[in-house]
This record gives C-alpha cells, sequence and structure tokens, in this order.
C-alpha cells in the first residue's frame, strides 16, 4: 500500500484522540488553561447530556484580541517563551487543546483580557473559523464547547453512561481542587452541583490540608494527619490517614506532581513504603500527596493526555515522599479512629485529680491483665485495652529500626562467605546500591553471575543472608526508584521484632505492664503492630455509658 500524505481534517481528528477522549478529556483541557491564565474562579457547567454542552467559564487574564485567532490555530501556544520544552512551568504547554477539540464539535471562544473593555467571540469547527466579533463579557475567559463527536459518530458508541461520564467529570475537577487550593472551583450540572470555595495560599500546608479534607470525604476529615516536608528541592506536601484506615486497592492514593494529577506507580510505592510494617498485608493506605520539584527536573512531555510524569532523580523524589508521609504518620502519636481527639491534651485540662496521677497519662494508669494476653488501663476519661504482644512488637521493631536509621554499619561478619546466584540486571542494581548496604552492615563483593555476602547488619541477628539478598534484589528490579534498602530490611526487622517480643500469655506484672506502656506512649506508630494489627483500643466514659445503656 503506497504511502499517502492525511489530509489536515483527518491529520486533526488523529491528533484530538490522543487528547479528546470523552468529556471528561474537554474539562480538564480546559480547566487547565484557566488555571495557567491565572483564574481564582472557575466554573463547569453541563446541560443536557454530556455532549451537548460544555460550559468553563474563569475570570482570568483573558487573551488578547491579536491573540484570540491563535488561540485555535494548530501549533501556537503562549505556554513556552522560547523552544525550550525541557523546562515546562505551566499545565496546557501542549497549544493543542482547543483547536482539538475544535476538530471533533462546535467550539465558542469567548474573552475578555484584562485591561480593555470589550470582549472578542470567534468560534471554530471542523468545518472552518469564524472571524473575530465584539460583544460584552466580564474579564476572563468562557469556552462553549456544543456537539462533542457530532462529526465522529463513531466515538459516541465508546462512551459510558452519563452517570459514569459525570463521574469522570467530578474526578477532573476534585483533581484540580485537590492542587489549587486557593481557587474556587463549582460543577453546575443536573443531580451533580459542587462548589470548593478557595481555602488559602497555594503552598500553604493548612489549606491543602483543609481542601484534601473538603474534597476526599470524611476519612479524610476525621483520621487526616497533615504532611509537610522538604527535602534535597523536593517539596512534599498534602494529608495521609492513620494506619488504622485502609481499603483493598491502591486507589486512595491521590498524587499530584507540580499541579498535575498523574498516576505514577513510583510515587504510590514511596506511599505505601511509608506505611511499612503499620498495615496487613493486602490492604493499601489512604493518602493524597502534592509533591513539588523544578520543572527542569521532570519531564511532562511522556503521554499525551500529561497523566505521567518522568523525574530527573527518582530514587530522590520517592524518598522525599516515603519521609514525608512517615514523618507525618510519627507526629501522630496514639491517634486510631476510635479515639479522634489528643488524648494526652484531653486529659492534661483535667483539674480533678493531682498532677502526678498516673490517669493523666496517654495510656492511663495499669489496672492489670486480663487472660495473660491485654493489659487494662484506666485513662480520666475510660479505660484502654492494650494488646501486649503487638505492642511489645511494634517496641522492638522501632528499637530497631532507629538503629538501622542512625546508619552506624555495626554488623556481624560470617563465618565463610555466602554465594547467592543473581541475575546480571540484578547484580548491576545491588552493585549501585552497594555503598547504602554497607552503611547499613550488609557488607557484599561481587563476582560475575553471583555476589558474596560477607556480613550482615547486626541488628538482624542470626539471618539467612540469602533469601534477604535475594529479596532485595527483587526489589530492585521491580521498582528501581524505590527504597529497596529501607523496605526490605523494615520487613526483617519486623521478623526479628516479633520474635524477640513478649507473647500472648506471658504474665506480667503491674510494674512491667506499666513499663511497657510508659515506652508505648514514646514509640512512633504505636497503633498498630508489624503486621499492621491493631494495638490499642479505647473506650471513653460515654462509650462505656452507651454500653451499658445509660444514655
Amino acid at each position: 500500500m503506497p504511502i499517502r500524505v492525511l489530509d489536515p481534517v483527518t491529520a486533526a481528528r488523529i491528533a484530538a484522540g490522543e487528547v479528546v477522549e470523552r468529556p471528561a478529556s474537554v474539562v480538564k483541557e480546559l480547566i487547565e488553561n484557566a488555571i495557567d491564565a491565572g483564574a481564582s474562579r472557575i466554573e463547569v457547567t453541563v446541560r443536557g447530556e454530556l455532549t451537548s454542552s460544555i460550559i468553563v467559564a474563569d475570570d482570568g487574564n483573558g487573551i488578547s484580541h491579536e491573540d484570540l485567532p491563535l488561540a485555535v490555530a494548530r501549533h501556537a501556544t503562549s505556554k513556552l517563551p522560547t523552544n525550550d520544552i525541557s523546562s515546562i512551568a505551566t499545565l496546557g504547554f501542549r497549544g493543542e487543546a482547543l483547536p482539538s477539540i475544535a476538530s471533533v464539535a462546535e467550539l465558542r471562544l469567548v474573552s475578555r483580557p484584562a485591561g480593555s473593555d470589550l470582549a472578542l467571540e470567534i468560534k471554530a469547527s471542523p468545518d472552518g473559523i469564524t472571524s473575530p466579533r465584539p460583544l460584552a463579557h466580564p474579564r476572563g475567559t468562557r469556552v462553549e464547547v456544543r456537539d462533542l463527536f457530532a462529526s465522529v459518530p463513531a466515538r459516541l458508541k465508546f462512551l459510558k453512561s452519563r452517570r459514569t461520564e459525570m463521574a469522570a467529570v467530578r474526578e477532573v475537577i476534585d483533581n484540580a481542587a485537590l492542587a489549587f487550593p486557593d481557587i474556587e472551583f463549582r460543577l453546575d450540572s443536573a443531580g451533580m452541583d459542587v462548589i470548593y470555595r478557595a481555602k488559602g495560599a497555594r503552598g500553604n500546608p493548612d489549606a491543602i490540608a483543609a481542601r484534601a479534607k473538603e474534597v476526599l470525604g470524611e476519612a479524610f476529615v476525621r483520621d487526616g494527619v497533615s504532611v509537610s516536608h522538604v527535602a534535597e528541592g523536593v517539596g512534599v506536601k498534602g494529608v495521609a490517614c492513620l494506619p488504622t484506615r485502609t481499603r483493598k486497592d491502591a486507589n486512595g492514593i491521590v498524587v499530584i506532581a507540580n499541579g498535575r494529577p498523574v498516576q505514577d506507580r513510583g510515587l504510590a510505592s514511596a506511599v505505601r513504603a511509608a506505611y511499612a510494617g503499620l498495615i496487613a498485608p493486602g490492604t493499601a493506605p489512604l493518602a493524597f500527596v502534592s509533591v513539588s520539584v523544578d520543572p527542569a527536573r521532570v519531564d511532562v512531555n511522556v503521554h499525551p493526555r500529561k497523566s505521567e510524569v518522568r523525574f530527573a532523580d527518582p530514587a530522590g523524589v520517592h524518598a522525599a515522599v516515603t519521609d514525608a508521609v512517615r514523618l507525618a504518620l510519627q507526629g501522630a502519636g496514639l491517634r486510631t479512629t476510635a479515639t479522634l481527639a489528643d488524648m494526652a491534651a484531653d486529659l492534661a485540662r483535667s483539674v480533678t485529680v493531682g498532677a502526678g496521677d498516673r490517669r493523666r497519662l496517654p495510656l492511663g494508669r495499669v489496672i492489670g491483665q486480663a487472660n495473660g494476653s491485654w493489659i487494662v488501663a484506666e485513662t480520666m476519661d475510660g479505660i484502654v485495652i492494650i494488646d501486649q504482644h503487638a505492642a511489645h512488637e511494634r517496641v522492638v521493631l522501632e528499637r530497631l529500626r532507629s538503629a538501622v536509621g542512625r546508619g552506624d554499619g555495626s554488623s556481624v561478619e560470617l563465618p565463610e562467605p555466602v554465594a547467592v546466584c543473581l541475575r546480571p540486571v540484578e547484580l548491576a542494581l545491588l552493585q549501585e546500591r552497594s555503598e547504602s548496604l554497607e552503611r547499613l552492615g550488609l557488607r557484599l563483593g561481587f563476582l560475575p553471575g553471583s555476589v558474596m555476602v560477607m556480613a550482615v547488619p547486626a541488628v538482624l541477628g542470626a539471618v539467612d543472608p540469602s533469601p534477604l539478598v535475594s529479596d532485595l534484589a527483587a526489589a530492585a528490579v521491580d521498582d528501581p526508584s524505590a527504597d529497596i534498602i529501607g523496605e526490605r530490611l523494615l520487613e526483617m526487622l519486623a521478623t526479628a521484632g516479633c520474635r524477640a517480643a513478649i507473647k500472648a500469655g506471658d504474665v506480667l506484672s503491674n510494674e512491667e505492664a506499666d513499663a511497657l506502656l510508659r515506652e508505648i506512649e514514646a514509640t512512633p506508630n504505636a497503633t498498630t503492630c508489624n503486621h499492621g494489627r491493631p494495638v490499642i483500643s479505647f473506650m471513653s466514659q460515654a462509650d462505656l455509658e452507651r454500653l451499658f445503656a445509660r444514655r
């Protein structure tokens, strides 16, 4: 079959297929343009069927009169001041959204730029572009898209139900609202009206947390902790839910990179790594993180719909995200989904007993031990039940984690080096990390086809080095950007902590139980054991009264 040059209309429709695959794609592109235009208020209106009429209006800077015809022209953009595409600081940088939409729909564009008393209107469709005409309009831009896919009806049969397509539109608006808490977003549609009012400055952690809780719902309101951390030029902000709030899939992890909602395995893996040893296997956390990196260090031009990004230093970004979420969780203290107030603060406000009364402490005063497994304590506001084995597991694990974190490199020399056969790619990835591994006490030698284990971290004790090294290598291949050293060592530490912990059935004196409670109070992540199970259950006075039908 001979090669032929496509006619412009066909070429435009093929290009549009990369950008405009459903009504939500139109909303996404138009919202991004509004954000780039400096809008403080963006309103999306859907009338009739989603393909009938979609309107996105903003109060941004508008489009100058002379530039208006170029806004619907191919290969024209205001988002690139030079031809350098290696440092993109805007969202809709491609300059293809409006002409792509116009190739598959009727588009009406009205814009009044700042400083002008007059707006201009221009229309574009598969049939061509009209001349601009003046009319009255407030400052900003209004884009109406009518009869979407009317010129390519085959696309219509691939659309889902109105409910499903509207849910996709809502998700676009929700993601934009999460990324930009300083902008007000509105959705006006039959059966789905939404208003997200501006919460504060874009980089303000309180504004980000308030918007996240507004958009993402009850779990983030009741059980979310604020995330705010900067490391090596990577800023991470957001909200992470307590380890006691999980779900079966990873859809509860929402990630924004430089204002762009992305589906990035590496970033999702970084969030999950922060919960290592805190949640049960087969579950995933709920978290929202917004990552900010120098635009020159991010490639956003790797996907037609800009849903993926590539970082120049993926390992550094991964580590920053993991550390940010981990620090936020450690700062949550003894909060659980059953007790939302800060117990220590509540008890400190009590004036009914002396300052030395141990009931004022977060985990209270030990009453005794039940069935050799449960420590029972009383606080000023109720009782606390602690799983002694699970609690001590966490205490031991955090001691070991602290030793590893100090990176003192203490190790145990093996009587004889142990050879572990690995694939070339596994050897290469481990060799890249050999210095970091040695700082933690794992000393390796590399030969063609195998690695020689000469010493293992002292905190792991008498561990079989072969599965440890094999696990590290497999993890490095599965996600080269992940902190496989920390994650796999933590798994080994969790096992070691379980072996060393007080067991269910061990009889504890009240003094021994009290000492354990005080250590739990000082231990990060103490509300779950190394396997993600709960450690502590609070029952307030009100809970007890309800239990016995006294209220």
